[in-house]
């Protein structure tokens, strides 16, 4: 049904652009992402320690922090994390070390 929809949709729309997104590429049914349909990829990565440390910057710029956090050294914890995982859920440990305005 989905496929169905999509092949009216942008036949009817040509400009109409589809984003799909997973986790999982590996068990997407071929007929998903076969010639023609979904078969344009973008692969996200893990971010680098450098990328990481400018994401909790920015992450933690409102927040007053303690004296002894150390931002690259939260972000070496965090190394093949995605961000999204990492921020809203830290330990209770990283949590202690932030005290919010």
């Amino acid at each position: 049904m989905y496929l169905t929809c999509q092949e009216v949709a942008c036949y009817q729309e040509p400009w109409l652009l589809v984003v799909v997104a997973t986790n999982r590429k590996d068990v997407l049914d071929a007929a998903l992402i076969g010639p023609g349909r979904n078969d344009k990829t973008i692969e996200l990565g893990f971010p680098t320690q450098e990328e990481m440390e400018k994401l909790l910057a920015v992450y933690t710029r409102k927040m007053s922090l303690a004296t002894d956090v150390d931002i690259q050294q939260l972000a070496a914890l965090h190394k093949d994390y995605m961000y999204t995982a990492c921020v809203p859920t830290t330990t209770p440990e990283e949590r202690s070390l932030l005290k919010h305005n």
